[in-house]
């Protein structure tokens, strides 16, 4: 068998009738992109490549083999928001990105080049956010193969306006500009770090798609839900969570409800505790001293609704019934006005509203519209 080296071009006339294959290449920390490449071309995972993306050619590393379909440009973040200098939003009608050929020696000593390139324009941009007030910090970058374009990372706690440090950074650099605002996952990932497990973060290691993690994942697990315990090194909640969810659903399935009533080879409890990973569950006996012991889950079956409740419960239930009747009988109080109670309590409601009050005069003695006695001292008789 022969072999017929590429041309310059990298396309073998007879190319669009070879079977193409999808690969994954990665750019960039946090920059990856999809790309289909002719099985003539020998790529395997690992290997060093030259892509021709829409509007520039740039070089990569194939992190992996047959990904499905090719997109224009991915990135790991679902919020991941891009920019480009120009003003454009890509959208999908852009051209797939494809490998051309593997990369040379030349194409070695360019990137070389590029990567000290980019380091001063990296510097250059700090200067530049600084001189338009931006709060945004600044990740990485990165210049392009065929020195057509700069890309450049950040993070934000919300959108940034940045056109105007786009037309001041590109009149600098005098090429062009895409700037990418990214998540705090994809900073994790593109900066690194060490985890509270001593292994270095996965999403620098090995995850490419991050995917959603909620809170249920952490009380399956049993695990305590103080934020400084479920959260990795970007402030979100850890990817490692989902790892062995599957597994702890499966393990908790045969589990009896926590509260429920059983019966043991020790006599009838209520379950107080499972544990998952040993496959026991507490109860606690009915003995009448509220003692606790560890079954095996095999050894625990639910009560029978026959037994009914425990003495305890009987207990609670006769003391409910002795404070509602406690309740009941304060409740009953006696009229506040008329009848034989209310007289003996104040005498002057059995009088009448008349005697209530009596106004008197300075000298001590009752008006005439007082009473009786006032009228009879009035129209008294004279002596002879």
């Amino acid at each position: 068998m022969v072999f017929i080296p590429p041309p310059e071009t990298g396309v073998y006339p007879w190319s669009d009738r070879l079977v193409k294959q999808s690969y994954l290449v990665e750019i960039m920390p946090g920059m990856q992109v999809d790309c289909l490449g002719h099985e003539s071309l020998g790529v395997s995972l690992g290997d060093s490549v030259v892509i021709t993306c829409d509007k520039h050619t740039d070089c990569g590393v194939v992190i992996r083999v047959g990904t499905g379909g090719a997109r224009a440009d991915t990135s790991r973040d679902s919020q991941t928001q891009r920019r480009r200098g120009d003003g454009k939003t890509p959208t999908a009608d852009d051209k797939a990105a494809e490998i051309i050929r593997l990369m040379t020696d030349a194409d070695s000593r360019k990137a070389e080049d590029n990567e000290s390139r980019a380091q001063s324009m990296f510097k250059t941009a700090q200067r530049k956010i600084r001189e338009h007030h931006l709060v945004m910090k600044l990740i990485n970058c990165h210049y392009s193969l065929d020195k057509n374009i700069a890309f450049f990372q950040f993070s934000a706690e919300g959108r940034v306006d940045f056109r105007g440090l786009v037309r001041d950074l590109s009149g600098a650099l005098r090429t062009r500009i895409e700037l990418r605002q990214i998540g705090v996952r994809d900073e994790a990932g593109i900066i690194g770090g060490i985890g509270v497990c001593g292994q270095p973060f996965c999403c620098a290691r090995f995850l490419n798609r991050f995917q959603s993690v909620n809170v249920k994942m952490a009380k399956i697990q049993r695990l305590s839900l103080n934020p400084a315990s479920v959260s990795g090194g970007c402030g979100r909640l850890k990817c490692c969570l989902r790892y062995e969810v599957d597994g702890y659903k499966e393990m908790c399935r045969g589990l009896p409800r926590t509260g429920a009533r059983c019966v043991t080879p020790d006599g009838c409890g209520r379950v107080v505790d499972c544990n998952a990973l040993t496959q026991k569950a507490r109860v606690r006996l009915d003995d009448g001293n509220a003692q606790f012991k560890d079954f095996d889950v095999a050894d625990v079956s639910p009560a029978p609704p026959s037994q009914g409740p425990r003495e305890e419960e009987k207990r609670d239930q006769a003391g409910k019934g002795d404070r509602s009747n406690q309740d009941g009988s304060r409740g009953a109080q006696p009229p506040k006005n008329g009848g034989e109670n209310a007289s003996r309590r104040n005498p002057r409601n059995a009088e009448g509203k008349g005697n209530r009050r009596r106004a008197r005069r300075p000298g001590g003695r009752p008006s005439q519209s007082g009473g009786e006695t006032g009228s009879s001292s009035a129209s008294g008789d004279q002596p002879a």
